[in-house]
């Protein structure tokens, strides 16, 4: 009872005086734009709160998190503007079962700020030359964002949401180039950064078989976190993508050459109480093509993709906690139907192989998965939407379904209901986590 005072107090501390903080530099930015022209300086933002419970038994708090969003734009001329964005949030849900819960993941995952857009464009002709944090979509698919490799992505919340929600802002500049028929992007990321997963001790993090590695199930578990790179290290990161369009087809190449935004793990130390494991991130090539072409109302995209020298983590009693280098070959086909009574359908199949596994050596996945999409989307009277999401793997056999339901209470104001569960086997990927389906609902206020 003490642990769970104490950290619900640390949580609470913490994550709202960091909201607090932000608030007094969302207020101290708005008000000093207001003495500016309105076609010069001008902001949005959003403050959100939601509530939920697990859909599993027992009912708990699945959630109860607060987050403020805020963007500053500025137009110093016809050519030359700046965006100054960031992002913060606090989730408090955890302190309610804190004694369960590692002291790492209270701490680490219970709030955060980060900048979500920080950068200056200079317009170009039919171009833009960008420098700062920023997102660069790669790839227009749902379900599974395989060639949306450029930002990292934000796992944290079990990958909820939009992918623009998902993906973290990083440093890098950006120029591109778009004409009639031709696109052409280059990409420098001076500082490699990686995807933020589940801790120990989230509803998301998947289980790990400690007695593989010959350790008591009962010790604890703890991962260092590899967030980034040195700026520069390596020589940094880079990218080219080209697109071609040619009514109804559009045709595109991308290469990108960094490192892994999924770790592989070392045993950093362990004894009988605590395991500590240290995530790191190799340097990989990837080479993609995808295309897409409009034919009698419907909608066909392909993307193939091969991602050269990756490491898979691999746990087995023989070889211990170590790693598999292969190739990865990946294959998407997605087609989106014509519009039958207002609703609009996708329908994915994704495909994605380690081409040469080493015998003997386990991976931590499936050596070929195999996965299957559908959604529905329909817009409704006062503009409110519905959205349903269905992912299932037809290698293991866990599925995930997501809605969301989007009422607007005022023109300021929505309201959203959302489901996210998961099923399957103990054995598969989203079966062993769906203790963590739940349901919420949030009121998200914008700020313009």
């Amino acid at each position: 009872m003490m642990k769970e005072s104490s950290e619900f107090c640390y949580i609470f501390r913490n994550g709202h005086r960091q909201c607090l903080s932000n608030f007094i530099i969302v207020m101290v930015l708005l008000f000093s734009s207001r003495s500016y022209s309105k076609n010069k300086f001008w902001f949005t933002g959003s403050i959100q709160g939601r509530g939920g419970v697990h859909t599993e038994t027992p009912h708990t708090l699945a959630t109860h998190r607060y987050q403020l969003d805020f963007k500053q734009n500025a137009r110093f001329s016809k050519s030359l503007s700046m965006v100054a964005g960031f992002q913060s949030w606090a989730e408090v849900a955890p302190a309610v079962d804190a004694e369960k819960r590692p002291d790492q993941y209270l701490k680490e995952d219970s709030s955060d700020f980060s900048p979500s857009d920080l950068y200056l464009q200079k317009s170009l002709g039919s171009g833009f030359l960008r420098a700062g944090y920023q997102q660069a979509p790669w790839g227009e698919t749902f379900g599974f964002f395989y060639s949306d490799l450029v930002n990292p992505r934000d796992f944290r919340d079990g990958g909820f949401g939009d992918i623009a929600d998902l993906r973290l802002s990083v440093p890098m500049v950006n120029y591109k180039y778009v004409s009639s028929r031709v696109g052409i992007q280059f990409l420098y990321l001076p500082q490699p950064m990686f995807h933020l997963l589940p801790l120990p001790g989230s509803d998301f993090a998947p289980s790990v078989d400690l007695t593989q590695l010959g350790l008591l199930t009962t010790t604890s578990l703890v991962v260092e976190r590899e967030k980034e790179k040195e700026f520069g290290g390596g020589g940094g990161e880079y990218g080219i993508r080209a697109n071609y369009y040619y009514s109804p087809l559009e045709f595109a190449l991308f290469y990108f050459r960094g490192y892994d935004r999924f770790p592989y793990y070392e045993l950093a130390s362990y004894d009988s109480i605590q395991v500590k494991l240290k995530e790191n991130h190799a340097p990989m090539q990837s080479f993609g093509l995808s295309s897409t072409i409009e034919l009698g109302g419907f909608l066909v995209r392909l993307e193939g993709i091969l991602f050269a020298q990756r490491r898979f983590p691999s746990l087995s009693s023989s070889y211990g906690l170590t790693y598999v280098e292969s190739n990865e070959r990946v294959f998407v086909s997605e087609l989106d139907l014509p519009s039958f009574w207002g609703i609009r359908t996708s329908l994915q199949w994704a495909n994605s192989l380690v081409m040469n596994p080493v015998q003997g050596k386990a991976l931590m996945r499936e050596v070929e998965v195999q996965t299957v999409s559908a959604r529905l989307q329909k817009d409704l009277p006062g503009d409110q939407s519905v959205e349903l999401i269905y992912l299932a793997s037809v290698s293991d056999r866990g599925s995930r379904l997501m809605g969301k339901y989007v009422v607007p209470l005022s023109g300021k104001i929505d309201s959203q209901f959302s489901l996210d569960l998961f099923s399957g086997p103990e054995s598969s990927d989203w079966g062993q986590i769906k203790n963590a389906s739940r349901a919420f609902v949030s009121l998200k206020c914008y700020l313009k």
